[in-house]
C-alpha cells in the first residue's frame, strides 16, 4: 500500500503542521469520507512525535464510534510502527 501521492485535505493538513513539527496541540479536521482524513493527521503524527523518545501518551484522537475507532488505529498502528511508535486503543459503550 505505498502512498505515492497525497489528497488535496492531506496537503492542506501537512503543510498546516509543516510536515509534523508543528507547536500547535489540536488539529481539527472535517471532509468527506473517503477525503484521507486519517492519513491526513496519522502522518504528521508519526513524523512530529517519532524522534521524540518519550514513553508515555503523547496524541490523543477522539471519534464518535466503536468501529471507526478500530479503522482509524489500524491506520495508524501501520503508520506508527514503521516509525517505531506504538499505538494502543481505548473505547467506552457509555453515553457522555
Amino acid at each position: 500500500q505505498g502512498i505515492h501521492y497525497l489528497f488535496p485535505v492531506q496537503v492542506g493538513v501537512w503543510s498546516e503542521t509543516r510536515a509534523g513539527c508543528s507547536s500547535r496541540h489540536d488539529l481539527c479536521i472535517c471532509a468527506p469520507t473517503g477525503s484521507g482524513k486519517t492519513l491526513a493527521y496519522a502522518l504528521p503524527l508519526a513524523q512530529g512525535l517519532s524522534k521524540r523518545v518519550i514513553c508515555r501518551v503523547r496524541a490523543l484522537v477522539v471519534l464518535p464510534t466503536h468501529d471507526l475507532a478500530h479503522q482509524v488505529a489500524m491506520v495508524l498502528r501501520e503508520v506508527c510502527e514503521s516509525v517505531g511508535l506504538s499505538v494502543g486503543e481505548v473505547a467506552g459503550k457509555g453515553s457522555l
